[in-house]
């Protein structure tokens, strides 16, 4: 399905918005529907566990939306156990809470360019500066960081 959708992407552009409905999901057994109910409860409930976060981080977004979630779990990924230690995967800078939506000091950043992968999967996306990403742009970490340039170190970039 993802190359078929990322196909698309490639040929007419990135739409505003994709809706698939899923006919086998419609003559699926009883237990499957009911293990796909759970899982929509689960994402709900865990959208309304992060909504709060994001609230209570940022008092001026009073309704998350989509890319802020992202953006939120993005970050919370960078050091799971400690909010003072997520840090950004280029420059080593910490990311403190109050950066996620303070303008445009971060934005979410494809690791690996989706301009030459069409990999837009969340296990490729991270937090970083802007002009870490601005920096990087449409180069693999290693194209742009490999050599340690001023301001980066590429041992640590690994680490």
């Amino acid at each position: 399905m993802e190359v078929v959708v990322n196909a698309l992407i490639k040929e007419y552009g990135k739409p505003e918005q994709v809706v698939i409905e899923v006919s086998r999901d419609l003559k699926a057994s009883r237990e499957a529907k009911k293990e796909i109910q759970a899982r929509i409860t689960a994402n709900k409930k865990r959208n309304e566990v992060l909504n709060k976060n994001i609230r209570d981080a940022n008092p001026s977004i009073p309704f998350p939306n989509r890319e802020d979630r992202l953006k939120f779990r993005l970050w919370e990924e960078l050091n799971p156990m400690d909010a003072l230690k997520r840090h950004c995967i280029y420059c080593g800078k910490q990311i403190g809470g109050a950066d996620i939506f303070n303008g445009n000091a971060i934005q979410v950043e494809h690791i690996l360019p989706f301009s030459r992968t069409l990999w837009d999967s969340e296990h490729n996306k991270t937090v970083a500066h802007t002009s870490c990403n601005a920096y990087k742009g449409e180069r693999s970490p290693f194209e742009a960081f490999g050599n340690s340039p001023s301001g980066y170190n590429w041992q640590e970039i690994l680490e």
